[in-house]
């Protein structure tokens, strides 16, 4: 259900002319592989859609947690230790 919500706003932004108005860049932050595959392609076509506006950043963390984003920017020498 919450998956269908994040969804919809997702495919909203396609179509909403406020975005285009106020150049909107919508970007997602977190761990994309933990999302279900048509949540996936309807974050990546607003991403692509709005990829060269330069009025307003609004940034979405899904499946996002800091310590993993710490983890992954580690090399794997570091982690080893």
């Amino acid at each position: 259900m919450l998956f269908s919500l994040f969804k919809e706003k997702f495919l909203s932004v396609l179509t909403d002319e406020r975005v285009k108005r106020y150049k909107i860049r919508v970007q997602m932050v977190g761990d994309r592989s933990l999302l279900p595959d048509d949540l996936q392609a309807a974050i990546n076509n607003a991403e692509e859609a709005t990829k060269d506006h330069t009025g307003f950043n609004l940034n979405i963390a899904l499946a996002y947690g800091g310590r993993n984003e710490i983890v992954l920017l580690l090399p794997a020498k570091f982690l080893l230790k």
